[in-house]
């Protein structure tokens, strides 16, 4: 930061900004979190950075999730969502879609929370980002199951596995394994389920 303040470049201030609310918010040290965004979001007021601006509401709606307070963040992904649609930003749009899928999610508003998933899915689906897209669908999965559509939940989870398994992503591939092993436990596929652990 003082670096950035000797050189006076506002995109390197808003990067040092956006480095310390990030720390703070790995620290749990939500109030130096939200200062640090909020001077973010002056950086990018005082350039018109809208892309920027949009990136910090999204952001601080994370903080706000962590302290439990669901509606604020909600509005602040909306604020986000409406500057990706204006700037024609897809990939913000599909990731800001799942965001606000998983604070309904948070809310067991599950319905909601589906449907953000879904405009995720497709955006990715259209930008051809292969790793979103799979991303979105063990959301779309875990969501049906959570909805009591376990056969629906099956089949995403298992067009999600393909996907990373594309990609060559393990790490991302273990988890959707172990999502669907969960899943077929609860149908009382046991045969199945341990398979999908055993692979996790």
């Amino acid at each position: 930061l003082e670096l950035a303040r000797k050189g006076g470049d506002p995109k390197a201030i808003f990067t040092a900004y956006n480095t310390i609310a990030v720390a703070n918010k790995l620290r749990s040290d939500h109030t130096g979190a939200l200062d640090y965004f909020n001077r973010c979001l002056e950086v990018a007021r005082s350039i018109n950075d809208r892309g920027r601006m949009a990136n910090t509401f999204s952001n601080m709606s994370t903080v706000y999730k962590d302290l439990g307070n669901q509606p604020k963040a909600i509005d602040l992904l909306h604020q986000s969502l409406r500057i990706d649609q204006e700037l024609g930003n897809k990939e913000g749009m599909a990731g800001t879609y799942n965001n606000i899928g998983n604070t309904f999610k948070r809310l067991n508003e599950f319905d909601k929370a589906l449907e953000n998933y879904e405009r995720s899915a497709a955006l990715y689906t259209e930008l051809g980002k292969t790793k979103g897209r799979a991303g979105a669908m063990v959301s779309i999965g875990t969501t049906h199951s959570d909805l009591g559509e376990p056969d629906k939940a099956v089949t995403e989870l298992g067009i999600a596995i393909d996907l990373y398994r594309q990609l060559g992503n393990k790490l991302d591939r273990g988890k959707a394994h172990n999502n669907l092993g969960q899943i077929l436990s609860r149908m009382d596929n046991m045969a199945e389920a341990y398979a999908h652990f055993d692979t996790a």
